[in-house]
């Protein structure tokens, strides 16, 4: 069921999104700066067993921050893609998908 929520609102949701993931992770959004709680929800994701399959798709053509592109590269069980002009902010387990106007990025959230 859709459902329409505020910008703290879309926060709360990506938390629970990846406290709740059992099987995988997908996050799609042009720009890339993760806050700290956020970081410590992946980091928490991808130690879990059996093991997340955890997904970061980014657009080609930003500034991507080093730190999190080093925090990513890291993990166990992360991948990083990149695609020309993209544009969308999708969040996905297995169960609950997250369509937003917020960006990935640390200010946004």
């Amino acid at each position: 069921m859709a459902r329409f929520s505020t910008t703290n609102g879309v926060s709360d949701a990506l938390d629970n999104l990846v406290k709740t993931a059992n099987k995988q992770l997908i996050f799609i959004s042009p720009y890339l700066q993760i806050s700290a709680n956020l970081r410590s929800l992946i980091k928490q994701a991808d130690k879990r067993r059996p093991a997340i399959d955890i997904k970061v798709v980014c657009r080609r053509d930003s500034k991507w921050s080093p730190d999190d592109i080093t925090f990513l590269q890291s993990l166990d069980n992360v991948r990083i893609k990149s695609i020309d002009g993209l544009h969308a902010k999708i969040y996905l387990n297995e169960s609950t998908a997250i369509i937003t106007s917020m960006n990935l990025y640390m200010h946004s959230q």
